[in-house]
């Protein structure tokens, strides 16, 4: 693979060799000034028996310099990122350090620590530290917002959170950083061995250059270069290998949602005032509001990423203010985590709460369409898919509440009526209260059993509709005269409520 996409650069480097080839003999250059690539090819044969043991000897010495100065490297990003204190802290310190030539320090290094082992480790490791590094911190901090706020949600803890999304999500930069870091290896074990070593590449290329021998020298180049190129494919070849028939939710706790004069403020501006709303258990509500209202204000309070300035969540009876894990939460985009198959996708929520069924996970598939995608990845699927692949899992986590925030508002119109007549149908079979928000007022008529409508901001409740149409609903009520004048009643309070 690697080999097939990188002809190109192979090709130039035949033409520059070739050139070079062609260009030494026409200009008379000695050998001992610079050598034909075919002189240098003769020397590295004939040179064998000369140089085997300098080569072993760097590769051993690169390859444990590599494994130390990695693991070092990673134990510190997972700390400075686990440690946001530390991080502020050592993390412009870090970038500082690197000013300062290895070069320079390796005189010190030998004054400190002697001609042994330690100071040529020492060495590899501070070049191969800092990539290593740097690559992992960046990957930990580019971790999707909208996942992170799904796994709080889904009440995942610190160490849920970081080795189900935030390891798995860094580890292109990390291996980014490896590759990096393999290739100055390498010339960190041959600088460390100009210090004063008994055998290596760096020592046969010292001796080399001080007896003039230019063409042992090139020889030396060549190995150095071998071996940058074998440690990183390597690394690039690693990277690349890198209840039956029971209802979901089964045995959950009642759902009935009560808000009572909820306030939110943010810097000083208000977002939510003495808002209230109520959800029976197995009902289906929808929320629409103007853009900007705290409509995902209000699903970060009951999901307990935000606590209230006042007010009271009730879920149950039970007060869940500012607690995580409570509901179940389905974010606009299908936030499904790339590397996981769509079967650990689906089985992701029930997994943080300790209740994952697998064989339950595979029948709700089969009745979404998604049979024989088990083993698929989230790339393999379309849009429609992956929004099926979202909700099941967030019916197969067992909390009692589902929040949807505009699921299908990426979706095309075809699309997008289907998945609302899918989700009717699954939700009728595995009934769950569900808050939906969305700014369609044909969608919140087609799905919900009520439908509350907020003000600007400060958002309170100024409307609520009791939605008539028996269930199971067929596509045509949309063209009723009952669903027309619904749809203008709703559309004439949300056209006050933005002052229009």
């Amino acid at each position: 693979m690697i080999m097939r996409k990188g002809w190109r650069p192979v090709l130039v480097l035949i033409l520059l060799l070739i050139i070079w080839q062609v260009l030494v003999p026409l200009f008379e250059v000695p050998e001992w000034l610079l050598p034909t690539p075919y002189q240098i090819g003769v020397e590295a044969i004939n040179s064998w028996p000369n140089y085997s043991g300098h080569l072993f000897a760097t590769i051993r010495l690169s390859i444990l310099g590599f494994l130390i100065g990695s693991s070092i490297g990673l134990g510190v990003a997972i700390i400075l990122h686990l440690v946001p204190k530390l991080r502020e802290t050592f993390y412009p310190l870090l970038i500082l350090s690197q000013n300062i030539p290895i070069i320079v320090l390796a005189p010190l290094l030998v004054i400190w620590f002697g001609f042994g082992l330690l100071p040529k480790l020492i060495i590899i490791i501070l070049v191969c530290f800092f990539p290593i590094t740097i690559a992992a911190l960046d990957g930990f901090r580019q971790t999707s917002g909208e996942l992170l706020h799904y796994m709080k949600m889904a009440g995942a803890d610190r160490r849920q959170i970081f080795w189900k999304l935030e390891w798995p999500h860094a580890m292109p930069s990390i291996f980014s950083g490896l590759k990096i870091a393999a290739t100055y290896s390498v010339m960190g074990a041959v600088i460390s061995e100009w210090l004063g070593a008994q055998e290596g590449i760096g020592v046969y290329m010292t001796l080399a250059s001080s007896s003039f021998r230019t063409t042992q020298v090139f020889v030396a180049i060549l190995l150095i270069m071998c071996l940058s190129m074998l440690f990183l494919q390597q690394l690039c070849y690693s990277k690349s290998g890198s209840s039956a028939g029971k209802r979901a939710g089964e045995g959950i706790q009642m759902a009935e949602l009560a808000i009572e004069q909820l306030t939110k403020s943010f810097d000083g501006t208000e977002v939510l005032k003495a808002l209230s709303l109520n959800i029976a258990d197995d009902e289906f509500v929808a929320v629409l509001g103007p853009s900007g209202s705290g409509k995902s204000t209000l699903f970060h309070l009951i999901g307990g990423l935000y606590e209230p300035d006042t007010g009271t969540i009730l879920l149950g009876g039970e007060n869940i203010k500012g607690q995580k894990g409570s509901v179940s939460y389905m974010p606009q985009s299908p936030s499904l985590l790339p590397w996981r198959t769509v079967l650990d996708n689906v089985l992701l929520g029930a997994e943080i709460a300790g209740h994952k069924d697998q064989q339950a996970a595979i029948q709700m598939m089969e009745k979404a369409g998604l049979a024989g995608y088990e083993q698929s990845y989230p790339h393999q699927l379309s849009g429609g898919m992956k929004q099926r692949a979202a909700f099941i899992r967030s019916l197969l986590s067992p909390q009692p509440l589902i929040l949807l925030d505009e699921p299908f508002s990426a979706l095309d119109e075809f699309t997008r009526s289907e998945m609302q007549k899918w989700l009717l149908d699954i939700w009728q079979h595995n009934k769950r209260s569900i808050l939906f928000v969305t700014h369609n007022i044909e969608e919140a008529l087609f799905l919900a059993d009520r439908i509350l409508v907020l003000s600007e901001k400060p958002a309170r409740v100024v409307a609520e509709f009791k939605v008539g149409f028996a269930r199971p609903r067929a596509e045509d009520i949309t063209l009723t005269e009952e669903f027309l004048q619904y749809k203008k009643d709703i559309y004439k309070v949300l056209k006050k409520g933005t002052g229009e």
